[in-house]
């Protein structure tokens, strides 16, 4: 069973400006992301970081050993962030042809979350799940729609 969820994030440079009456306030990029990542702890019910389950993935290569959850603050990621102006469809298919070494690993193949520009500014993310039915191939979907 996985132990963690992955975290990636599209934003080539995270940024976020937050408008209140009295100011403006702009964040630099890392701070902005470690905000982020520091929202989606949940510490009404955890201790941070012993119960953290977030895995923050920057790289495409196959990892050697399982990663930790992800600890705060994170380093300056934007020269090394394989997923930066990825789409939603290009994280599913890595998602999809690593499944089984995710698994090895202890990362949720099943649901992850994605922190883009949009998400940064409203203090929002996306949360995916992958829906899968039980025997079913490509040949059975086929045959349906034969």
């Amino acid at each position: 069973m996985a132990r963690n969820f992955a975290v990636f994030v599209t934003v080539a440079r995270p940024s976020a400006e937050f408008t209140s009456s009295a100011s403006t306030c702009s964040l630099n990029p890392l701070t902005a992301l470690n905000c982020a990542l520091l929202l989606i702890q949940n510490f009404e019910f955890g201790e941070y970081p012993k119960d953290s389950h977030w895995t923050l993935i920057t790289s495409k290569e196959a990892l050697s050993e399982p990663p930790p959850a992800t600890v705060l603050p994170i380093p300056d990621i934007s020269n090394k962030n394989a997923f930066a102006s990825s789409s939603m469809a290009e994280i599913n298919a890595f998602i999809r042809e690593n499944e089984d070494f995710m698994a090895k690993m202890g990362v949720s193949a099943a649901n992850w979350l994605v922190i883009d520009q949009k998400g940064l500014e409203s203090s929002t993310c996306l949360v995916c799940s992958q829906i899968c039915n039980p025997g079913e191939d490509e040949e059975g979907a086929r045959a349906r729609r034969g």
